[in-house]
């Protein structure tokens, strides 16, 4: 599998292909670590899985942000296949049942509800040191975060290689809750455009959370790249072998 990238956005290309030495470093660390050694195995496991998972975000930004005869490059839709599935395995695996049904699975609101209630939860929900994200995604919550950190940088990166105006979201955290869908749905769609919830400590003195339309033209504005500069394919198929 290949990311088909701009050979203008030289410092954003070496970022991923760091990226994939640091997965196969981690990888290696891991498969060499000593089964016998419990702990050291149980925290091999997990670096391999953030690592990728920051990794992976980091991909994902790339293909969204690409203009459209990039993205529908049947290489991209394999990797953005790809990326899905490990996200919802991981999720799958690592899940609090009752909260994920609670919150996600059998509720009658809106989306947007769902994600100001999600929001909400998140900073307001801890429980003997345990922050609402561990108890919903215990050993996978530290990869779901890296995810968005690592789809955060791309974008972030890529607006400032070309130009373009990009507005911090307010935290990993808050970027997950709303795009809770991927984590939780068939859904595929993750963006860092749109209307956020802003922290729970910015309401209004009628008690209603503040909302602010956050980077409404940057994938229309990184979508125009000129096509003929989208001549470099980088080869990532080995992350997804033995």
């Amino acid at each position: 599998m290949f990311i088909i990238t701009s050979c203008q956005e030289g410092a954003f290309n070496e970022t991923i292909c760091q990226l994939n030495s640091n997965v196969l470093n981690a990888k290696e660390s891991f498969l060499t670590t000593s089964k016998d050694d419990k702990k050291a195995y149980y925290q091999a496991s997990l670096a391999a899985t953030n690592t990728l998972a920051y990794a992976f975000g980091f991909y994902k930004a790339a293909i969204d942000s690409a203009p459209d005869a990039i993205r529908a490059d049947l290489n991209s839709l394999e990797l953005d296949h790809a990326i899905k599935r490990f996200i919802s395995l991981m999720i799958s695996v690592s899940k609090e049942d009752s909260l994920a049904s609670t919150l996600f699975e059998n509720t009658f609101h809106s989306e947007d509800e769902v994600y100001i209630q999600f929001l909400d939860y998140a900073n307001r929900f801890n429980k003997g040191g345990s922050t609402f994200f561990q108890q919903l995604f215990h050993q996978a919550d530290t990869a779901v975060l890296q995810f968005a950190l690592g789809y955060i940088t791309a974008i972030k990166l890529l607006c400032g290689l070309n130009g373009f105006a990009y507005q911090n979201v307010p935290s990993e955290e808050n970027l997950v809750c709303k795009n809770w869908k991927y984590f939780f749905s068939e859904d595929s769609t993750f963006s860092i455009a749109g209307t956020f919830v802003l922290p729970q400590n910015a309401m209004t003195l009628l008690g209603s959370s503040l909302k602010e339309e956050l980077n409404v033209d940057v994938y229309e504005n990184l979508r125009k790249r000129p096509l003929e500069d989208f001549n470099i394919r980088l080869n990532v198929i080995s992350l997804f072998t033995s």
